[in-house]
């Protein structure tokens, strides 16, 4: 499958069987530019590790954030170049709300201050208040709406939790 360019398919296979090395096959489709089955395989052994292999499980997720948002960057770099099309933009749409469910799934694999760290890094706005979503980080949900000086927003986001700490930080900037 590797040889005949279906990599995904490959990357699936290969994260089924021992035939190979975790570095062989990460390796071999790094040769190959091929972006989508690397993050398929990269995914397929995140969830076949126990929750007892944090390193692994950190190290893992951390990269398949890295994934997502080049592969998010890459769409926009393409949406640049050959315009806007329909496909392109269900693709990133796509992309987004899979990285929107990953979180979801995998927060407790994540370390925060480096997921926030490298979705800043990557400008990605939208995903950093996703991720802060996913962990029910309010008081950085809020830092975000003040930031931006969109009160009613931050009023509403204060307003629905009962963290009484959090309403004496930011009542004075509210």
């Amino acid at each position: 499958m590797m040889q005949q360019g279906s990599y995904s398919d490959a990357a699936d296979a290969y994260a089924h069987t021992a035939d190979r090395t975790f570095e062989q096959v990460v390796l071999g489709l790094v040769e190959h530019g091929a972006h989508e089955g690397l993050r398929a395989y990269v995914s397929a052994r995140l969830e076949q590790l126990p929750p007892t292999a944090k390193t692994q499980r950190l190290m893992l997720a951390t990269w398949l954030v890295e994934m997502y948002l080049g592969a998010m960057n890459r769409l926009e770099d393409q949406v640049a170049s050959h315009g806007d099309s329909a496909t392109l933009t269900a693709q990133q749409h796509a992309l987004e709300s899979a990285l929107r469910t990953f979180f979801a799934t995998y927060q407790p694999a994540l370390d925060p201050k480096t997921t926030y760290a490298i979705l800043a890094r990557h400008g990605r706005d939208d995903m950093w208040l996703a991720y802060a979503e996913a962990i029910r980080d309010t008081r950085q949900i809020l830092t975000r709406w003040v930031r931006q000086e969109q009160w009613a927003t931050a009023l509403t986001t204060l307003a629905s939790q009962s963290d009484v700490e959090l309403y004496y930080h930011f009542a004075p900037i509210l």
